[in-house]
């Protein structure tokens, strides 16, 4: 046992001399002193451990460690307790010794320490850190959990940087459970957090994140958007090896398996990356860039060059020691060899990689017989104590014993009775009430089922009202009509008739969408009918000023002061004089010709009610062959969306469709659908929507 001790106790003192004597010895002077304060002696044992830990002395370090805690009882000077743990945290939770169930249990402690000093800041980290646990656990209920308790402390403390870190724990969690467009909602509300912090080392990795989540999803030039931000910070910062890296993560996205690949850029990417390490001559990092450029010229069939990326690689980790890298790069080559039938090489470095993993696997072994040494001393060490504790208890328990026996019996049988009792009663009443709730949700989904089902056939009625497809397409060949209710039922709608060898067409924007904007939407369409074909009405502005009225009287026929009226623009299109004539309320029209675009605005009044009402006027515009012109509600333009969630504007809208005219109709059509879905992204649709295009 002797014997045992002298040479243990040689081994402790000839690391500490690796780890450097001076600094340590003062160290030791200092948490050996006891006039020293508790929270100094503390933190002297937590200096000491972090030294042997980096110097993978891991057995020693949890030692002090464990030194450092018995200087602070539980329910005394909480602060040191919750500084010694959490270094106790970090070395079970970050280091080779890995005890998770050690780490769970000293993060339950740091809480309940909080919970009870009511240090909310602490307390919101230290459930962030069990979220985490958690997450890598799988337990993802009991994660979110945790993230919740966690955002609302921060939200209390208003500490703006917890709750950036709690959306994308959100993030993190909502993409582990493949919903997406919820990680893409969470990952843009953390980045707009430290947008407004100036945080650019999250706002760069929260970047990266981002466009992969809009890459996935088929968004392409977002994440592009997104990708370059990422870079583009890390290269204001200065910060080059994590601008390099950035690269290589963004090409590694580029070049996974499925629709969006991006070979060319990704490989531009890469060969960026390669120019700033070579600067850096950071060579860790210049082996990943050659295994996936390799990787690109796999995918494209060119093996010649992959093997000549593959054995770059192999050459730096040979040099410089990179034995997983190079076990990664000799498989890939032997693959690839194979692949081109040179079965030679193929087997050569086939060999190399078996040799080189049964070398790691050895490695490893021998690491993991360490870390469970470390568990075994640690273990037998806090056994020692618990037994000396057990011992006192004890004592303690044995004086106590009889008395308390009797106690309890006596109040268990109380209990008991009064437990049953509580039961009956309770149970017969919980029936009564659950058969109360059941009757009850039986009504609500009943009334909920009529009333969708009463919403589904209005909007077959308000589809009844619409123009035909193929009418459109008789009327006007070279046309499109994009229209998306917001709800089921709509606004907005679009009207077309013909009367006098004119065609008459109109884009109509209702108070209000969903049922009260399709009730008045019925009123309009009956009354704009009425102009045309009850009282003959051929000038647009006539038609307005007799809509307006109409509208107005229709709407102001009970007690109430109704205010609702619509926004429209109504063209008459002659197609032998090639003219068309114009009139709005609110909403224009616009021309766009030879790629520009003519704007004809409508007058600055809605349909119905108004105080200051004046005749509409009426624009007769002389139109040229391959004139395109559009009609449409604001929907399109008050759209929010976009990286920063603003409106898309009517400027971007005009920028948009003077973009498109080289394209059909259709295509058109297309074009605009897909900007609209683009700009809104996960947020949620403002307002009805309804273009109206056709060419001349």
């Amino acid at each position: 046992m002797q014997f045992r001790l002298i040479i243990l106790l040689l081994c402790f003192f000839s690391t500490f001399l690796c780890i450097g004597n001076s600094q340590t010895d003062s160290l030791l002077s200092v948490s050996s002193n006891e006039k020293n304060s508790v929270r100094v002696r503390a933190s002297s044992y937590c200096s000491i451990a972090n030294q042997l830990i980096k110097a993978d002395s891991l057995s020693q370090a949890i030692q002090y460690l464990n030194k450092g805690l018995e200087l602070v009882p539980q329910g005394k000077n909480d602060s040191v307790r919750i500084f010694v743990l959490n270094e106790m945290f970090n070395f079970y939770f970050n280091t080779k010794v890995k005890d998770l169930k050690k780490s769970k249990d000293i993060l339950e402690e740091i809480i309940a320490i909080n919970k009870k000093n009511k240090t909310s800041y602490i307390l919101g980290i230290a459930y962030q850190r069990l979220s985490s646990f958690y997450r890598n656990e799988g337990n993802l209920t009991e994660a979110l959990k945790a993230n919740g308790y966690a955002f609302e402390l921060f939200e209390n403390e208003n500490d703006k940087k917890g709750i950036a870190g709690c959306y994308n724990s959100y993030g993190i969690l909502a993409s582990m459970q493949n919903d997406l467009n919820k990680t893409l909602r969470y990952f843009l509300k953390a980045k707009q957090i430290f947008n407004d912090l100036e945080d650019k080392d999250s706002q760069a990795r929260l970047a990266t994140n981002i466009g992969k989540i809009y890459f996935t999803l088929g968004y392409k030039d977002s994440a592009d958007y997104y990708f370059n931000e990422s870079i583009e910070i890390w290269n204001e910062l200065g910060k080059k090896d994590l601008m390099a890296i950035t690269k290589i993560n963004v090409a590694t996205t580029y070049t996974a398996e499925g629709k969006n690949q991006d070979l060319n850029k990704a490989k531009e990417l890469l060969l960026e990356a390669q120019s700033n390490l070579l600067e850096l001559n950071e060579k860790k990092y210049l082996t990943d860039v050659y295994t996936n450029l390799a990787n690109v010229e796999a995918i494209e069939n060119d093996y010649l060059k992959a093997i000549y990326y593959l054995k770059k690689s192999i050459e730096i980790s040979e040099k410089e020691g990179f034995k997983s890298s190079l076990l990664n790069s000799y498989y890939k080559i032997s693959d690839i060899y194979l692949e081109i039938n040179d079965y030679k090489n193929s087997h050569e470095y086939l060999k190399k990689y078996i040799v080189l993993k049964s070398e790691l696997d050895e490695i490893s072994k021998a690491e993991e017989l360490a870390k469970l040494q470390i568990q075994f001393d640690t273990k037998e060490q806090e056994k020692e104590i618990e037994n000396l504790k057990k011992d006192k208890e004890l004592k303690d328990l044995t004086i106590e014993k009889q008395e308390r026996e009797l106690f309890l019996t006596v109040l268990g049988i109380l209990l008991v009775i009064a437990i049953a009792t509580f039961n009956f009663f309770g149970y017969r009443n919980k029936a009564r009430l659950n058969n109360e709730l059941t009757s009850k949700n039986i009504v609500i989904e009943q009334k909920n089922k009529e009333i969708l089902d009463s919403i589904t056939y209005a909007k077959r009625l308000q589809e009844a009202i619409l123009p035909p497809a193929k009418l459109v397409k008789e009327w006007l060949p070279k046309s499109f009509i994009f229209y998306k209710p917001k709800d089921i039922v709509s606004g907005d709608f679009y009207w077309m008739e013909t009367l006098n060898e004119k065609i008459y067409f109109a884009a109509v924007d209702c108070t209000g969408h969903g049922v009260p904007g399709a009730m008045v939407s019925v009123v309009g369409h009956n009354a704009i009918n009425r102009c045309v074909k009850e009282f003959g009405l051929s000038s647009p502005s006539k038609i307005l000023d007799k809509l307006s009225s109409l509208v107005e009287e229709s709407l102001s026929k009970g007690n109430e002061d109704v205010k609702d009226g619509m926004d429209i623009s109504l063209c008459a299109l002659d197609l032998k004089t090639y003219s068309v004539e114009f009139s709005g309320a609110n909403n224009p029209l616009w021309i766009v010709r030879n790629n520009e675009l003519i704007e004809v605005k409508g007058d600055k009044q809605p349909i119905g009610k108004y105080i200051n009402r004046k005749p509409f006027t009426n624009h007769t515009i002389l139109l040229q062959k391959n004139d395109s012109l559009y009609l449409f509600t604001d929907g399109f333009a008050d759209q929010f969306g976009g990286e920063k969630g603003k409106k898309f504007k009517h400027s971007q809208f005009k920028e948009l469709l003077i973009s498109i005219q080289k394209e059909p109709m259709e295509v058109q059509k297309e074009l605009i659908s897909k900007s609209f879905e683009n700009w809104k992204g996960s947020l949620e649709q403002l307002d009805d929507v309804c273009v109206i295009g056709f060419k001349i």
